[in-house]
């Protein structure tokens, strides 16, 4: 993963925008992303939905074939559709922070909702690098895929082993924190500390 990838910031005048779809340190899934993408999840979900719609057609015995057809293929656009622009899609979070009007305004998105929040700058003690090691949890569920991968040419590397996150944090008077910035550690990505720290003064 590269700087780029990983952030982006725009620097205009007092206010600067810190734009990261890395943002929560979570244990990777068991399924692999190089083969479980967005696009072949969302297909997965939306089959799913369309095989039900079918087979209530067969139960409530409705007789046209054509007709039950026509509605899974609805449901399979519509649910792929869904699938890729809300549940599946990259979520971005973004830090503005104006020193113009002494405020921060931060961005974070959820699965369903956002969180909108407004902080003055002077409020903001420190802005922490720290790392996070997270153990997956789930041992059977690893060597069940592995075992799957090894039938299909060969054991996926690195699966099931602690994860190691690298996070920037920013540190509130209040006591509380908010992480802007979670990337693996072995990407080894250039975190932007010392530039935020330097942009409001800390």
């Amino acid at each position: 993963m590269s700087k780029e990838e990983a952030y982006t910031i725009e620097r205009e005048g007092e206010k600067l925008t810190f734009t990261t779809t890395s943002f929560r340190a979570e244990k990777s899934s068991v399924l692999h992303e190089g083969v479980y993408s967005p696009e072949f999840s969302s297909i997965m979900l939306a089959s799913a939905a369309a095989a039900g719609i079918y087979a209530a057609g067969e139960y409530f015995n409705i007789s046209s074939i054509i007709f039950r057809l026509l509605l899974a293929l609805i449901i399979f656009i519509l649910a792929f559709w869904i699938s890729v622009q809300y549940v599946f899609r990259k979520r971005h979070l973004k830090a503005v922070f104006d020193k113009s009007c002494n405020e921060l305004s931060l961005t974070i998105p959820g699965f369903i909702t956002t969180t909108h929040e407004k902080i003055a700058l002077n409020q903001i003690n420190d802005i922490a690098m720290e790392t996070k090691t997270l153990v997956h949890e789930n041992p059977d569920g690893i060597a069940f895929v592995q075992r799957i991968a090894k039938q299909h040419g060969g054991a996926v590397p690195g699966l099931g082993d602690p994860e190691e996150f690298i996070t920037l944090s920013l540190k509130l008077e209040n006591g509380s924190e908010r992480i802007i910035l979670a990337v693996k550690s072995d990407y080894e990505p250039e975190i932007p500390l010392k530039e935020l720290k330097t942009f409001i003064a800390i």
